[in-house]
């Protein structure tokens, strides 16, 4: 018997010490406790049988009979009923047996208490971080919904010691899930009023600056629970909601094909609800990494100029029209607007684009609605004057063919195979796999034609694991893009470095036509700022989105601040203002010396002309492709210049030639009160490039040769 209890006492100090050492070094200790009664501790249970078994034994019960009591009596302790009378004889003829009994019971108790005792830890943690998190004076993050892309945002942001918390109705696990993470979560199941749930948790917002995401995955979900926050703006104010240290700012996910409805509420909410379409991220970091002239050589570019040489042709094909494609190519063609020298004049350089998709593109509801407005129908300017009319740099080619096509090979080859080509192939028709091996496929094909050192291939795959083993296998003139980590990244949704640029470079234009910097300028500035369409908006974004292409055309590129590579940018400021330099004012903005436009001092035939052109094209095309039509003399002598978003028009609609006309037809109107200088729009084509120095110093960047 004492040879028995001794082997028992044994086994419970080594279990014991082997969860205590495994607690140690466990990286969720909250985690491992609440598994004691299903891990490693249970173990503690197996030497209370033969404890048991000798005590039922000992009270004269058969060999046979105390084992199968020791089992019941051990089931009983599992539930904390101690079955003492049992013990209580052999306890008080053996001390030994005693002291190792009560270390058992001990034992489970501590495992038992510990596990009651983490649940009431979790409670208690998530308390205290909900309460962290909504701290005044710290800026906050909230997300709306239960979804992974929800949690993988909120762990990203506790894990740079940011403050943010999950309102969702969770399930256990995912509740433990985040609270090992330190990401706190309140309970919300979506039918409950989201605006009092946030005033709850944070007031009126006057002393903190919160940042609410709603992506419940669910597009009419989201639009409900937006609804129900546009009591935020009514109640606070536009301008104290687009103050930087406090208020709050709502960004609700939607898809494209709903676009109209969220743009509604974006411009009833003055800009504090913003529309996130998840697919414009992947686009926007897609043209940040892989500019169209990203890998152009002085076979495509006069480097001197930023002209792309005329003889070349430039290609780029979709295969697969699927919601990212498409917000690629409305994207990569705004931002990618290029120009050439075409008889001793400048113009646009045209670039082809060819969609294949077994869907017909042609009835695709979002092309018709903005970008055919525009391209395909021109039946709105029937019978009226008009300025010149703008000339779209895009060559569209739709094919209603995919790529089991037996027509695909054939057409693909007959489009990008020529003399001086440069093409670039996105491929996104399937899953990961389906693209891969198309990939493939084609880099086979493209060596047969001749034209793979000429040709970019672009492959979409999700899975960021994959992604990075396609990247390992460093295919060459083969890239993959468009990773599900890319998505998990809150600064895509969240002051965005193309943002906060943009947002600078309309400070500077606000102060120069104000002939100086204030308060009340600021206050302007940050009023108009927000008081824009989400179209207007993001024109100015992908205005900041094209610095790297121009930049590319002159033998520069950008990097981090932090990166190696010796700063070039006074090497480019001289290259870019050869011939036609910058006139500054006295006044400054946080460093920057304000800039005197005047019509006389406009240069056309150099860098900086050059890229304002560029720029006027750029601002075309982004309207273009949301629906904007040119408006006609009259409306522009009358209607508010012809500025008419709700309407989706715009005077400004014209060539770069035309602005000069626009500018004298405005002038020429008593009722606008302005002379040609003020109602000139040219100089602000001028000013993302004439500021991009300082912007990028002001996002952390620096300029590098290319």
């Amino acid at each position: 018997m004492t040879i028995i209890t001794a082997i028992c006492l044994a086994y419970m100090l080594l279990v014991a010490g082997v969860v205590f050492v495994r607690f140690v070094m466990a990286d969720s200790k909250l985690k491992f406790v609440k598994g004691f009664k299903k891990g490693w501790f249970a173990l503690i249970y197996f030497a209370a049988i033969p404890l048991f078994a000798m005590a039922h034994h000992y009270n004269g019960v058969s060999v046979d009979g105390s084992l199968f009591s020791a089992i019941k009596s051990t089931m009983d302790l599992i539930v904390l009923e101690y079955d003492y009378e049992t013990i209580a004889l052999l306890a008080n003829a053996n001390l030994f047996y005693m002291i190792t009994t009560y270390i058992c019971f001990v034992l489970v108790a501590i495992n038992a208490g510990l596990f009651v005792f983490s649940f009431a830890i979790q409670i208690f943690k998530n308390w205290r971080t909900v309460k962290r998190a909504t701290k005044k004076g710290v800026e906050s993050y909230v997300f709306v919904g239960g979804t992974e892309q929800n949690f993988a945002f909120a762990k990203s942001v506790t894990a740079k010691g940011g403050r943010a918390i999950v309102l969702a109705d969770l399930s256990k696990c995912d509740k433990e899930s985040l609270c090992e993470q330190n990401v706190p979560y309140s309970a919300f199941d979506g039918k409950d009023d989201l605006l009092k749930k946030l005033t709850k948790l944070y007031g009126q917002f006057e002393d903190k600056k919160v940042n609410v995401v709603i992506n419940t995955g669910d597009d009419k979900q989201n639009l409900l629970l937006a609804g129900q926050v546009t009591g935020i703006c009514t109640s606070c104010g536009a301008e104290f909601l687009a103050e930087e240290k406090t208020g709050a700012n709502v960004y609700v996910y939607g898809e494209k094909a709903n676009t109209v409805v969220y743009e509604h509420l974006v411009s009833d909410t003055c800009g504090c609800i913003r529309f996130v379409n998840p697919n414009k991220i992947v686009a926007m970091d897609f043209v940040d990494k892989y500019s169209l002239t990203k890998f152009m050589t002085d076979e495509q570019v006069d480097f001197d100029t930023s002209l792309v040489k005329d003889d070349v042709k430039i290609n780029v094909a979709f295969v697969g029209f699927g919601k990212t494609s498409q917000s690629l190519f409305d994207l990569f063609a705004t931002a990618s607007q290029l120009m050439t020298k075409q008889n001793g004049k400048i113009v646009a350089k045209k670039v082809a684009y060819h969609i294949y998709d077994n869907n017909d593109p042609m009835q695709n509801a979002n092309l018709q609605h903005n970008y055919f407005r525009f391209a395909k129908q021109n039946d709105w300017h029937t019978g009226k004057d008009y300025l010149p009319m703008p000339q779209i740099s895009v060559d569209d080619n739709f094919y209603d063919f995919g790529a089991n096509s037996n027509e695909f090979y054939k057409s693909l080859y007959q489009n990008l195979v020529a003399d001086k080509v440069y093409n670039y192939v996105v491929i996104a028709c399937g899953d990961d796999l389906v693209n891969t091996n198309l990939s493939y496929r084609l880099v086979q094909k493209c060596k047969e034609w001749g034209v793979f050192d000429n040709t970019k291939l672009f492959v979409r795959i999700k899975d960021e694991k994959l992604a990075e083993q396609f990247a390992q296998g460093k295919m060459q003139n083969v890239y993959a893009f468009g990773s599900d980590k890319l998505l998990t990244d809150v600064k895509c949704i969240v002051n965005a470095d193309m943002e906060k640029m943009a947002k600078l470079n309309h400070l500077t234009y606000s102060a120069e036509f104000a002939g100086g910097l204030s308060q009340s300028v600021k206050a302007k500035a940050r009023s108009e700022w927000y008081g824009m369409t989400q179209t207007q908006r993001e024109s100015n974004v992908w205005s900041c989105l094209g610095i790297r292409t121009k930049m590319q055309l002159l033998g520069f590129d950008y990097v981090s601040a932090n990166e190696s590579g010796e700063d070039a940018s006074q090497e480019f400021l001289t290259k870019y203002t050869a011939n036609d330099q910058i006139i500054y004012r006295d006044e400054s903005i946080d460093g920057r010396r304000l800039i005197k436009y005047c019509n006389a001092n406009f240069v056309p035939d150099t860098v900086r002309g050059i890229f304002a052109q560029q720029e006027h094209q750029r601002w075309n095309a982004s309207m273009i492709f949301a629906g904007v039509v040119p408006s006609d003399i009259e409306q522009i002598k009358t209607d508010k210049k012809g500025k008419r978003m709700d309407l989706r028009r715009h005077g400004n609609l014209t060539t770069f030639d035309g602005l000069v006309d626009f500018a004298k037809i405005v002038a020429g109107q008593p009722h606008y009160n302005v002379d040609e200088e003020g109602a000139d729009v040219i100089r602000y084509d001028y000013r993302v490039m004439d500021n991009v120095v300082w912007l990028l110093e002001k996002a952390g960047y620096k300029i590098i040769k290319k």
